[in-house]
């Protein structure tokens, strides 16, 4: 996948879960999970570690993180989870968005 499908699908994600957010609906937790993983970020933050990088190809790092590894979807569960649950502590029941914790 290139990086403009990626801005693409991040993009949609976020729309639908503004649309959430402003109609006051609430997705089942698989719907939630199925776009939040796509804005959780790790991805692009392994991307950025990447280029950083001097010793590595760029080429092998960008097709391996194409290709959608477990790791990398793991990270992405576990940050949506860490951050939904930290924007609740921090914000309480403002619900100013979508999030795991509301569901």
């Amino acid at each position: 996948m290139d990086s403009k499908t990626q801005f693409k699908n991040v993009a949609k994600a976020d729309k639908q879960l503004t649309e959430w957010a402003r109609t006051g609906d609430v997705p089942s937790f698989d719907e939630y999970m199925k776009v939040g993983l796509v804005t959780a970020g790790m991805d692009g933050y392994a991307g950025y570690c990447f280029i950083g990088m001097e010793d590595i190809s760029e080429k092998e790092a960008f097709e391996w993180l194409s290709s959608n590894p477990l790791i990398i979807q793991a990270l992405n569960v576990m940050f949506r989870l860490a951050n939904d649950v930290g924007t609740y502590e921090v914000h309480g029941t403002l619900n100013i968005g979508m999030s795991l914790v509301f569901l």
